[in-house]
């Protein structure tokens, strides 16, 4: 949400070791569905991503929501999300 938001640590040098980022769409309301999967290049890049995301919760206007980070059980890597 909003601009402002400031990351903890060294994510926004990180946020560019990705090679997937899927963010659900409402078609009816045509808004995010608040949440986004995201494949991160090594395990390394997404530790440091899931370090400076897990708990976020300053972004830049009044809300109460906060970010919550989950590893994927059922798919790792780029080919098997393009096979999904």
């Amino acid at each position: 949400p909003g601009g402002g938001a400031r990351l903890r640590g060294s994510a926004p040098l990180l946020l560019c070791a990705y090679d997937f980022v899927y963010v659900p769409i409402s078609f009816r309301t045509k808004s995010s569905m608040c949440y986004a999967f995201v494949n991160m290049n090594t395990p390394s890049d997404a530790q440091g991503v899931f370090d400076a995301l897990q708990g976020f919760q300053d972004w830049g206007m009044p809300t109460d929501k906060v970010c919550e980070v989950t590893w994927s059980d059922k798919l790792q890597g780029l080919p098997q999300h393009i096979e999904r």
